[in-house]
């Protein structure tokens, strides 16, 4: 009887060359394609593998063949937990075969990826027997994966964050079918107004000529590139962009990508530019001190015709020679390291001496800055005429000197005599005066009786003449002594020294006026000299109130452009307005002496001494609207 478990023939012997090729084809087709088959026979825990799974595992040459637990304890720690569990699952026959691609640590650290399909067989019992599998290395193409997604999403964040206006459509129908943000903030439109929709429909295009111009270009090299023209927003505004256009596939469908950059402002600030560059080269030509352009190491770069006519040289000549050329090797300012200094610093402005074409000498001043190029610009300036007006100034000040001088002797001997003359009067003229005091009153005592009526009143007409005459004399050596006297300033309250004056003489002659002293500020000034403005003007204000019922008298000041202005004012007789500008004269009077005492000096000492401060006074007034004089100190 034949044995059940035996072939009933054996393979020949061609059928065995032939098995034994195809597992060499099967062989060479695994290493060629990085496979690796292998079949675990569980129950006995052996693996029988089919390829060369050392250099897929990392392994040494001639190492033993691994067992299954190898493979999965060099599963990376990440993947090791999902990829025991499967595992697991394959051997409790809950997953028969699977499929998965897991990373391993090789023996140097690196990390591979292994594509492995896996299929389980159970015996009767339902407990697994064996498992055959295949393990290919897919880390290339993960590689190529990866690479792929970072080039996408570079490309998704390039499309979107670009300023450039980025749009795809249909080669066939023009129809758009994706835009990025920039082209929505540039058009106006949307994205949900632009998709499904073309260009023209959108009405983009402002010119159509432009337009035709782009298509021809596309239809010819299938590509458009740097063409500026003009596109129509939304809103009707009209920019201009430059339009470049690529035709590509997608799969096999032909689309167009087209990219759009607004320059519109560019323009604008383009135009500018061109503007101010016009108008500084019109300038530059136009103006007449000589400009000159300079390279940082000194040579002139360009120069203009103030330049040129200045120098003798044409602009040709110049340009390309060095400044130091240009100046006066003799002069000891000429040394180098100005330029050096405008680099440091910014800016120079120095005085120099230039040598002209002809070989003349000119004095110039030169001021140079540093251009935002890196380059210097600098003007020169002719200073020969201000030269000569220098020698001329410094020649009429020695003249001047000389006269100051002159005139302060004569100025000198003028006070000298000025004084002689003041002795003169107060003793020369006082003493006759003394004199006919002196007689008039020997003559009363003695021959009194002897006089009539008339001769009285006569002699008492001498007496009073005699007596005006000695106050004038004393007060025109007042007004004298105030145009002459040394005025040492110094700190002064004006409150408290116009308070003490009025209550020396409000309280004595004048006991009925109420005078109000307001705030009055420290100035810088005499205080003797500064007291006799207030008696004159104190005393004054009290005399024309005198027959007012109610007399009153305000002091105040307040800050008037650097100066301190001070008013008195009163509510007594005033004035004509007209006859003001006589107040502060010598011996003016604008009333008689019957209605008020007085010779008019007062007032004109009051200008002498505040005019000697750096002040003006002035008065105003109305017939019986009371006065109102005012006097200014500095600050």
């Amino acid at each position: 009887m034949e044995d059940p478990g035996l072939p009933s023939t054996l393979p020949s012997r061609q059928a065995l060359v032939d098995l034994q090729q195809q597992a060499e084809q099967f062989s060479l087709a695994q290493e060629a394609m990085g496979i690796v088959t292998w079949v675990w026979d569980i129950p006995r825990d052996e693996v029988r593998w089919f390829g060369d799974v050392a250099q897929l595992l990392g392994l040494p040459a001639g190492s033993p063949p691994p067992r299954y637990q190898d493979y999965l304890a060099r599963v990376h720690p990440e993947d090791a937990g999902r990829v025991r569990e499967t595992f697991i699952d394959c051997l409790k026959g809950l997953r028969p075969q699977t499929r998965s691609e897991d990373r391993i640590v090789l023996p140097d650290g690196t990390v591979r990826w292994i594509e492995a399909h896996c299929r389980t067989t159970y015996g009767r019992s339902g407990g697994a027997i064996r498992m055959t599998g295949v393990f290919s290395n897919v880390s290339y193409r993960r590689a190529q994966e990866e690479a792929l997604a970072i080039s996408e999403e570079r490309f998704f964040k390039a499309y979107h964050a670009t300023p450039d206006g980025i749009s795809l459509s249909r080669l066939a129908d023009g129809m758009i079918i994706e835009i990025n943000a920039a082209f929505s903030r540039i058009t106006g439109h949307t994205a949900g107004e632009a998709l499904g929709k073309t260009a023209l429909s959108l009405g983009l295009w402002a010119d159509a000529p432009q337009r035709e111009d782009a298509l021809r270009a596309l239809s010819g090299t299938g590509r458009v590139r740097d063409v500026v023209g003009r596109i129509l927003t939304r809103s009707g505004e009209k920019r201009t962009v430059v339009f470049n256009a690529e035709r590509i596939l997608v799969g096999e469908e032909p689309y167009l990508m087209s990219v759009m950059r607004d320059i519109t402002e560019q323009q604008i600030a383009e135009k500018a530019l061109a503007k101010s560059e016009r108008l500084y080269r019109s300038l530059f030509d136009a103006a007449l001190d000589s400009i000159a352009i300079l390279s940082p190491e000194g040579v002139i770069l360009d120069a203009n015709t103030a330049a040129c006519r200045a120098t003798g040289y044409s602009r040709e000549e110049l340009v390309g020679r060095n400044l130091v050329s240009l100046l006066n090797p003799d002069d000891p300012r000429a040394a180098p390291g100005a330029l050096s200094r405008v680099l440091e610093v910014g800016s120079l402005l120095v005085e120099r001496d230039m040598v002209r074409k002809d070989g003349t000498i000119v004095p110039v001043e030169g001021h140079a800055w540093l251009l935002p190029d890196g380059n210097v610009q600098l003007i020169v300036r002719d200073l020969t005429d201000r030269k000569r007006g220098e020698a001329l100034v410094k020649e009429l000040n020695v003249t001047l000197e000389r006269r100051v001088a002159e005139r302060t002797t004569e100025l000198e001997a003028a006070n000298r005599e000025l004084e002689s003359f003041t002795q003169t009067i107060s003793h020369d003229l006082r003493a006759p005066i003394r004199a006919i005091s002196g007689f008039t009153d020997a003559l009363r005592r003695s021959n009194a009786g002897n006089l009539d009526e008339k001769g009285l009143r006569y002699l008492e007409l001498v007496e009073k003449n005699a007596g005006r005459m000695d106050v004038m004399i004393i007060d025109l050596l007042k007004f004298a002594r105030a145009g002459r006297a040394t005025v040492s300033k110094g700190p002064v309250d004006m409150r408290a020294l116009a308070a003490q004056v009025v209550e020396e003489l409000a309280t004595a002659a004048y006991p009925r006026a109420e005078v109000v002293v307001g705030e009055l500020p420290v100035v810088s000034g005499d205080a003797s000299l500064l007291r006799q403005v207030w008696v004159n003007l104190v005393s004054n204000a009290l005399k024309f109130t005198s027959k007012t019922p109610r007399p009153r008298i305000e002091i105040s000041a307040f800050a008037l452009q650097g100066m301190t202005e001070f008013t008195i004012r009163d509510n007594g007789c005033g004035f004509e307005r007209e006859y003001a500008d006589k107040l502060f004269g010598m011996f003016q009077r604008l009333h008689t002496e019957k209605e008020f005492e007085g010779n008019g000096v007062g007032l004109a000492i009051v200008q002498k001494i505040v005019e000697r401060h750096g002040g003006r006074v002035s008065g105003d007034s109305a017939p019986g609207a009371g006065a109102v004089f005012r006097f200014t100190l500095p600050g």
